[in-house]
């Protein structure tokens, strides 16, 4: 390049270049999720939590351990963004309250002054880089089946959350509430993560015949061992 600013890695990868931006944790938390309340033979209805913030191009990653959970929706009105967490079941489809972390990754923020470490900006005066928000670091991606079967990752023992793209969502009728909804969760161990489609009460008709959809998509693994 005639001028500006790359990083390469040892195999030739791109890390760092001025003119494209390394996706950042900007922030982070605990999301404490209420045990699921049974509402009919194998269905519950869960208690959502939402998150609320502010960004420009934001990821939410979240990390259950004994739970199986997903963010449900995402709603943006401006630069603010509400994402809706539902989980609070194990796998086996019992009722837990979890506590688990979460990482909301962006474009690093306009830069402000700080004591040693890397800024890198691009034609138009943007930060891409400010190491004073560690970047991204990605373990791997699992694809989203088109069926109804689980899926899941191995991976060498570490600390991991996971973010989903296109999941597979569906609907099936249930006499005692206004209907069911499929929809893809997962939980991460050490080693693994899983994803399965699970019941969850969002409300919809209650005739009609069970159907899915969706699948193909992929599930962004990222280590959060440093973070």
């Amino acid at each position: 390049m005639p001028a500006g600013f790359q990083v390469i890695g040892e195999h030739g990868s791109t890390q760092i270049d001025d003119t494209y931006f390394n996706f950042a944790c900007v922030a982070k938390g605990t999301i404490n999720m209420p045990a699921s309340a049974n509402s009919s033979v194998n269905l519950y209805g869960l208690t959502p939590v939402t998150l609320t913030m502010d960004g420009t191009y934001p990821m939410l990653f979240i990390a259950p351990k004994n739970t199986v959970a997903c963010v449900s929706r995402v709603a943006a009105t401006g630069a603010s963004h509400e994402f809706t967490i539902h989980g609070g079941l194990t796998e086996a489809g019992q009722p837990l309250a979890e506590s688990f972390s979460w990482f909301l990754f962006d474009r690093p923020p306009p830069p402000v002054l700080h004591g040693s470490g890397l800024q890198v900006f691009n034609a138009a005066a943007q930060c891409t880089f400010d190491s004073n928000y560690p970047p991204m670091r990605i373990a791997g991606l699992l694809t989203v089946p088109t069926g109804l079967a689980d899926a899941s990752m191995t991976l060498a023992s570490g600390d991991y959350a996971c973010g989903l793209g296109q999941g597979r969502r569906g609907r099936t009728p249930n006499n005692v509430t206004t209907g069911a909804t499929l929809i893809d969760a997962f939980k991460i161990t050490p080693t693994q993560v899983k994803l399965s489609l699970k019941y969850l009460l969002f409300g919809g008709p209650s005739n009609g015949s069970t159907y899915t959809n969706g699948g193909g998509g992929q599930a962004l693994v990222i280590d959060v061992s440093r973070l």
